[in-house]
């Protein structure tokens, strides 16, 4: 990088990211912690291994579970109906 006195100076720029543990994630999507955050799996089989994978969950169908105050929706998914910053 070119410094303040215009001479070629080396940088190493420090890059950064945000881990976080199961619970820390659910409480930012507002999932019940006995519950995944990314996709839809049933709390007994959280921890087992499926070859088949399982479905991504929808963040955008529960912004619109929310607006439309569907609460039946939101709880089949085991989503807390409050408005969440993400």
């Amino acid at each position: 990088m070119i410094c303040a006195k215009g001479n070629i100076r080396l940088c190493f720029p420090k890059l950064f990211c945000w881990l976080t543990d199961h619970i820390e994630k659910a409480t930012i999507y507002a999932i019940s912690s006995n519950r995944c955050p990314v996709c839809i799996v049933a709390g007994e089989k959280l921890a087992e291994y499926s070859e088949t994978g399982y479905l991504s969950r929808s963040h955008a169908d529960y912004i619109t579970a929310h607006r439309e105050s569907n609460a039946l929706s939101l709880n089949e998914q085991r989503v807390k109906n409050i408005n969440n910053a993400l």
